[in-house]
């Protein structure tokens, strides 16, 4: 059962501890375990970059499915100039390097930051959140559908 399988159907669990990644230059470094505010600060980043990245950007992003890791990854890797702050600072704290380091060319390389954002969209914790959110969101539109359905046939 892949990741994506697994969090689908809710028996993937969160992420117990920090995860560890490799970035392609040999850097190590352990995100720590995600919280609720990881998953607020990620939505808000994508809100941003979807309202001041411009008509181009949300042309291309309008309907992002939250579960489209890739296409989460990408917005992040091209909004960068839009919320490079908040991004950074969010990836810094993910990554228990803080801001400082994580602005370092020498700590942390450029290369360094595709891999990280490809690592945090893919952790488990996050995976898990935006596939059992949708999956709630799907079950409550079926329900709302149904019940609609049902009072109008009667």
């Amino acid at each position: 059962m892949t990741t994506t399988e697994s969090a689908t159907t809710g028996v993937l669990p969160f992420a117990s501890t920090g995860l560890e990644f490799k970035t392609e230059d040999g850097k190590t470094f352990t995100m720590r375990r995600m919280r609720a505010g990881d998953v607020f600060s990620l939505t808000r980043i994508l809100r941003t970059l979807m309202m001041q990245g411009g008509a181009d950007l949300m042309s291309r992003f309008i309907n992002v499915d939250p579960t489209d890791m890739e296409t989460t990854r990408a917005m992040i890797l091209v909004g960068l100039g839009h919320a490079e702050k908040e991004i950074l600072d969010w990836l810094g704290d993910v990554l228990q390097i803080g801001p400082d380091k994580i602005r370092s060319e020498d700590d942390f390389p450029l290369p360094c930051l595709v891999d990280a954002v490809e690592a945090v969209v893919k952790h488990p914790d996050i995976v898990a959140f935006f596939f059992r959110m949708k999956a709630t969101g799907e079950e409550a539109r079926s329900r709302f559908f149904k019940m609609v359905s049902d009072s109008s046939s009667t």
